[in-house]
C-alpha cells in the first residue's frame, strides 16, 4: 500500500530488507516531476516482474493503483 493506494498485490520483504511498499514510497516521495515519478514506477515493478517476484498482471495493478493516487 502506498498512501491510500491498495493494488491487492501482496508486499514482499526484499533481499536489502524493504518492503515493496517501502520502496514504492521513496519512489513517490523523490520524484520531482510526474514523468519521473511514471519513469520510476514503470521501472521499479518491470524490475519486479523480470526477477520473478511479481506477474505481469500485478505489475500492471502496481502500476495503475500508484500512478492514480
Amino acid at each position: 500500500m502506498v498512501g491510500d493506494c491498495d493494488s491487492g498485490v501482496a508486499s514482499q520483504v526484499l533481499a536489502n530488507g524493504a518492503t515493496f511498499n517501502d520502496v514504492m514510497t521513496q519512489v513517490v516521495e523523490e520524484a520531482p516531476t510526474f514523468y519521473q515519478l511514471r519513469r520510476g514506477v514503470r521501472m521499479t515493478a518491470y524490475d519486479w516482474y523480470l526477477q520473478g517476484l511479481i506477474t505481469r498482471p500485478e505489475k500492471h495493478d502496481i502500476t495503475l493503483c500508484v500512478l492514480s493516487r
